[in-house]
């Protein structure tokens, strides 16, 4: 629909001369904006002197445009919406034109990164590190457990089990994992959650937000 009203607005037409138009025919003229538009999402995106310029692509015309790997962000953009006076809104009672662009989401958060560190104050150094070690610390894998069940058992016990041994768990249930971190002072429970599977892997849905107390440990941190 965009397409037809901007192509009748090249022509001086109405676009309701246009709504038997073929395809080809309405991308055709349409695509002088359209790479318009995209030149001008491209000086936005790529302020970092290292980024590549986003590549341009139809995906609504070809099947491998998308990878099952990546995480994409659609952006879906409704021109003239309001029903105002400058509306895009076609008489008849059609729907708003829109324009929708599919981005990385790896990308978007780089750009974001970029715009941060540009708007943020730079601060004094800490003389006393304390920055370092905060940024550190925040920047350092800790290892995650999904535990279906917790039992104490003796060193003893733990140094007779064998290889075939059966080890009842009958508190263990699928929709009630703990989600825990592996901390220098033993075992951390952040949240907990239910085993499933996303994408052909076993995946964990949480089900409760991660406790205030930890939030602001690691706010402190």
């Amino acid at each position: 629909m965009g397409a037809r009203k901007y192509a009748a607005t090249r022509l001086r037409q109405d676009a309701s001369t246009l709504k038997s138009a073929p395809d080809l025919f309405l991308r055709l003229m349409s695509e002088h904006a359209a790479r318009g538009l995209w030149s001008r999402v491209v000086a936005s995106a790529t302020q970092q002197a290292t980024a590549s310029p986003p590549h341009l692509a139809d995906f609504s015309a070809s099947g491998d445009t998308f990878s099952q790997d990546i995480t994409y962000l659609s952006v879906v953009y409704t021109l003239g919406g309001d029903g105002g006076e400058d509306s895009w809104l076609m008489e008849g009672g059609d729907d708003a034109p829109e324009i929708q662009l599919v981005l990385k989401m790896d990308d978007v958060k780089k750009l974001v990164r970029t715009l941060q560190e540009r708007v943020e104050p730079k601060t004094a150094p800490d003389e006393t590190g304390r920055d370092v070690l905060r940024e550190r610390m925040r920047s350092t894998t800790v290892v995650l457990d999904a535990v279906l069940e917790s039992m104490p058992m003796t060193i003893g016990e733990c140094s007779q089990l064998e290889v075939g041994q059966v080890i009842t768990l009958p508190n263990a249930k699928m929709d009630k994992l703990v989600l825990s971190a592996d901390t220098v002072s033993g075992s951390l429970p952040i949240s907990q959650g239910e085993l499933g599977a996303w994408k052909g892997f076993r995946a964990l849905k949480l089900r409760s937000p991660v406790p205030e107390d930890v939030i602001r440990e690691i706010a402190e941190i």
